[in-house]
């Protein structure tokens, strides 16, 4: 078996052709519809976390997590910038009860929690909750 980097060479961006992908301003990339509808939906049952306090690795943050609310059922994780955690949730349910149970903590750190929104920005602190 090969070194699987050297499996496909690598292509330049400069190289590919994305006209078809292109909005008639030859500048802006098509959204496909179909992908924003599904994407949006999986983002309704999503809500962003940041734990606050000493800097804890994220491996640690992603294991405890995942441990306090593993009775919820399958959870996506995805680490954004500044610190921030998108948890995408299957079900409305899991969302609402990590929501209004807590205080969630980790390594003696609370867990800030809010719904994501479209509006969401990660140089924002507007609108976090932590149960208390």
């Amino acid at each position: 078996m090969g070194n699987v980097w050297h499996n496909k060479s690598n292509k330049s961006v400069a190289d590919l052709d994305i006209s078809n992908c292109l909005m008639e301003d030859g500048e802006t990339i098509k959204m496909h519809e179909e992908n924003i509808k599904e994407n949006t939906k999986k983002l309704l049952n999503a809500l962003v976390i940041k734990v606050f306090g000493e800097n804890i690795p994220a491996y640690v943050i992603n294991s405890e997590i995942k441990r306090q609310w593993s009775y919820l059922g399958k959870f996506n994780m995805t680490w954004l910038w500044k610190g921030w955690i998108l948890c995408a949730f299957e079900d409305e349910e899991s969302l609402e009860m990590v929501l209004s149970n807590g205080p969630w903590f980790v390594k003696g750190q609370i867990i800030e929690v809010e719904k994501w929104t479209t509006s969401f920005s990660s140089d924002s602190l507007q609108g976090l909750t932590a149960p208390i």
